[in-house]
């Protein structure tokens, strides 16, 4: 398993790449790929990609590889869904509270 930490917007996020199935590349030719995303400082912090803090994700390999690993998937996927309305509104409504 490969554990990796980075931060995003100030929330420490913590991956945990693993490739449970080993039979999957027998089958298919490539592995597939289980990304466990979840937020450690602060602890459960909710993210565009899941209010309770954590993300379970499934790649395949080819996948992957697109995107040059988990890291940069994982950060483009965040970046993307933190566009939406409804993530701006929980930013600027945490923002708020901080100001009190």
């Amino acid at each position: 398993m490969d554990v990796q930490t980075f931060s995003w917007r100030g929330i420490k996020i913590e991956l945990k790449v693993s490739v449970p199935y080993r039979t999957f590349r027998e089958v298919y030719g490539y592995d597939m790929h289980h990304i466990a995303v979840s937020s450690v400082e602060p602890e459960k912090a909710p993210l565009p990609i899941s209010d309770t803090g954590y993300r379970s994700i499934w790649l395949a390999q080819p996948q992957l590889e697109e995107f040059g690993g988990a890291l940069n998937y994982v950060t483009e996927y965040l970046e993307h869904e933190a566009k939406s309305g409804q993530w701006k509104q929980q930013e600027d409504a945490a923002r708020q509270y901080q100001l009190f």
